[in-house]
């Protein structure tokens, strides 16, 4: 996806919402075709990651602690699978709806 938008002028990975938007995709990727076994993944370093610093929520929030937040994504120690609440995709649909808007601002410009 990335080549495609940058090959049309765009540049999403200068999007303030890429990477919660990148991250909502690995994560989805691997709960649907993996069964959220990370032994499965091709991505199980970068979920891992992305699981431990929090990447699926933005940097202004990621600064501050919220009751709540590590629960959204987490990676269960005893099946190492990764467990989403029904929180995380209502975020998520957030953060990526905010992504595809800043893409169409980009891809206004690219076009004029």
């Amino acid at each position: 996806m990335v080549q495609f938008l940058k090959s049309q002028g765009m540049n999403p990975t200068a999007n303030p919402f890429y990477e919660q938007a990148d991250a909502a995709v690995t994560l989805r990727n691997c709960l649907f075709h993996a069964d959220g076994r990370l032994v499965f993944s091709r991505d199980a370093s970068k979920i891992r990651h992305i699981v431990a610093k929090r990447i699926f929520i933005d940097k202004e929030r990621r600064k501050k602690t919220y009751d709540g937040d590590h629960e959204e994504v987490r990676i269960d120690p005893d099946s190492n699978r990764v467990r989403v609440n029904n929180y995380f995709a209502f975020r998520a649909c957030g953060y990526y709806k905010r992504f595809l808007l800043g893409l169409t601002v980009d891809w206004e410009s690219a076009t004029d």
